[in-house]
């Protein structure tokens, strides 16, 4: 268990793990889009992360217009960013348009395409989610998520013996580690009675999608893009965010390139418990980043360029006891 109050900070380097695409990834993939409507392609069911942006577009609106595609694009192709946000960041009027694409192809990571074949219709294709989140194992190594509740539930023998130390901040839309944990708890037979009562608090950063749940409609893509946000300039912040990094005695960041903007934002720089990180590819701008906020080298798991260190690896390695056993 968390003896002390504990925050575990989550980038989008986290999700990847279960298929999801990064910010950088979104943005490459832009990169390679072509701005001309195909109208000889009829979309339907097993279609819908595979063709064109523009024709998901006209799929989902009814409407598109190509000029503004193209701009979109050729914007992306001249610009000194390398990540859908910072691009937005520097490029506030297609916002819109990066949302939607945001939005779209984070589901393509979520979904699967499941292919049925019915007497009356024939074969019928309908999007479901892959929930390779809520498996123990991912990819052969330790699920994180799982890691995670793991420990927060430790040495407890039932819901009331839990200590709510923990709380969550994610820079992710996606609502994986929500679903992940209740169905881990929910699956237990000394919490899943009050597997509700004792989930941590999780608060998304930037806004999220749904509810992750077995019915999916294509429209949730277009209705979630308006749920989201990318970083500002002013930068406007959430006080239950400041306030839950401030108090923390222990912070664990994961997946997280501690951009200069998100770490003013959540007051990660004014905060004052221990500071526990990972650094999945020694990457040289996370590393100075973390030593500018005093993380120390035995506080630190980092992977290098040949060698990269994915968040599973590193919770199957201790990450989450790092505040324990440093003490």
């Amino acid at each position: 268990m968390f003896e002390k109050s504990t925050v575990v900070i989550v980038g989008a380097g986290a999700s990847a793990e279960f298929g999801l695409p990064t910010s950088q990834k979104i943005f490459s993939d832009l990169l390679s889009e072509r701005a001309s409507f195909s109208a000889n392609t009829k979309m339907n069911g097993s279609d819908l992360f595979s063709q064109r942006f523009i024709n998901y577009l006209v799929y989902s609106t009814g409407k598109s217009s190509q000029s503004e595609i193209v701009d979109f694009i050729e914007k992306a192709r001249g610009s000194f960013e390398n990540s859908i946000d910072m691009f937005t960041y520097q490029n506030e009027s297609l916002e819109r348009l990066a949302k939607i694409y945001c939005a779209w192809k984070i589901y393509s990571g979520l979904m699967v395409i499941h292919t049925e074949n019915d007497s009356f219709r024939g074969q019928h294709f309908s999007p479901r989610y892959t929930y390779k989140w809520r498996l123990p194992v991912v990819g052969g190594s330790p699920n994180w998520i799982a890691s995670l509740t793991k420990k927060y539930v430790e040495k407890a023998r039932d819901c009331q013996e839990v200590k709510q130390n923990l709380k969550i901040i994610t820079f992710n839309y996606d609502t994986i580690i929500e679903d992940a944990m209740y169905n881990f708890l929910s699956k237990s037979e000394r919490f899943f009675d009050g597997c509700v009562d004792i989930m941590p608090t999780i608060d998304h950063v930037y806004g999220s999608f749904v509810k992750i749940s077995n019915e999916f409609e294509s429209h949730t893509i277009l209705k979630d893009s308006d749920s989201i946000e990318f970083v500002r300039g002013n930068n406007e912040y959430s006080p239950e965010v400041r306030s839950a990094v401030l108090d923390a005695e222990d912070i664990i960041l994961i997946g997280f390139s501690l951009d200069p903007l998100n770490v003013e934002k959540i007051g990660l720089n004014q905060a004052g418990g221990k500071i526990y990180g990972l650094n999945y590819d020694g990457n040289l701008d996370v590393s100075a980043r973390m030593r500018q906020l005093g993380v120390s080298s035995d506080c630190l798991i980092e992977g290098s360029l040949t060698t990269p260190m994915t968040v599973g690896q590193a919770a199957g390695h201790g990450l989450f006891s790092m505040p324990e056993y440093s003490r």
